[in-house]
């Protein structure tokens, strides 16, 4: 893994860690999307997923995410945040983060580089991450009507893989699992996720947060008895997997 820090000014240093191997001779353009649209490199921008962009490199496809606040601050800092040391930036835990997930055999999706831009007491960041080949999101397969009874069944098991290791995604929701052509189950975007010891609290939260995206996207002409059945084919999965 290669670290490379940039000073501006002398107050703005921009930090970069990247795989050589998958995004070599990487810069500060690599984390704009203008830059990849005007190589015509820009694939286009993922439903659902905020401000998160596909683009082609080589014979790859990657994913590039700008980090940005959710919440009431959000239109006060926008996309900035408190700085407090490098190791402590959104895109840093979360690129360490999908490595070790990556080690212990856990389907996400691999890490190619982070850029933290630190401007005094604060900064930006952004990731990149690669796409998972033939995969659609959870929350699109729903709209098409296209989630079989046994894949419920592997999202449970799935989910119960990460939480048996103490891993907490923040935001689990319909646009966070994804679904590849073998019917493999994914878990994608680990912004202030986090890996702890097991707690019974959390893995409770996290699924009361995936019943309520999944409620949201369910299509209204289905019945609830079809919802109630898909959640239980889901719990299935979790506690028996």
């Amino acid at each position: 893994m290669n670290q490379l820090v940039h000073k501006s000014s002398p107050f703005i240093y921009d930090y970069y860690l990247y795989n050589q191997t998958q995004l070599p001779g990487i810069d500060f353009n690599f984390f704009s999307p203008d830059f990849w649209h005007t190589k015509g490199r820009l694939v286009g921008k993922a439903q659902g997923r905020g401000n998160a962009y596909a683009f082609a490199y080589g014979s790859k496809h990657f994913f590039l995410r700008h980090y940005h606040r959710g919440g009431m601050i959000a239109p006060l800092m926008q996309d900035m945040y408190v700085w407090t040391g490098l190791e402590t930036t959104r895109a840093w835990r979360e690129f360490f983060l999908l490595e070790v997930m990556r080690a212990e055999g856990l389907p996400v999706p691999r890490p190619v580089a982070a850029h933290v831009q630190q401007m005094g007491p604060v900064y930006r960041a952004d990731i990149v991450t690669e796409k998972i080949d033939s995969s659609l999101s959870l929350s699109n397969l729903i709209t098409q009507e296209k989630v079989a009874d046994d894949l419920w069944v592997k999202i449970g098991t799935c989910l119960r893989r990460f939480h048996l290791l103490g891993i907490v995604h923040a935001d689990l929701n319909a646009h966070n699992i994804l679904i590849d052509a073998n019917e493999s189950v994914w878990l994608i975007d680990f912004d202030k996720g986090f890996w702890n010891k097991p707690k019974t609290a959390h893995q409770q939260s996290n699924l009361q947060r995936l019943h309520r995206s999944l409620a949201k996207v369910w299509p209204q002409p289905q019945s609830h008895q079809a919802f109630d059945q898909a959640w239980k084919l889901l719990m299935h999965g979790y506690y028996t997997g």
